[in-house]
């Protein structure tokens, strides 16, 4: 090394980080509260009379796509059909 160089570590720069850290910690910490909130629960609706239409064309175009499509893989039909079946419950 250049003689011209010192290198000197006190450990100021460390404590100094150390105890910003802790008091962006402690202030975290203190953001945080619990809101009390008044939430009233409401059943849902009762669908079963509701006709299944748009639920059935899905489904049917969504197997029509499947059986009439160039990537027709079975990992392809699978992963389209789950998602079909989660997007609908």
């Amino acid at each position: 090394m250049p003689s011209g160089y010192i290198l000197a570590f006190d450990g100021s720069e460390l404590k100094r980080s150390g105890i910003s850290l802790w008091i962006l910690f402690i202030l975290a910490i203190a953001s945080c509260k619990i809101e009390e909130r008044d939430v009233i629960y409401q059943p849902p609706r009762d669908l079963s009379h509701e006709p299944a239409t748009v639920a059935l064309q899905w489904a049917d175009m969504t197997l029509y796509t499947i059986r009439f499509s160039a990537f027709n893989t079975p990992t392809y039909s699978s992963r389209s059909l789950g998602y079909l079946g989660l997007a609908m419950y």
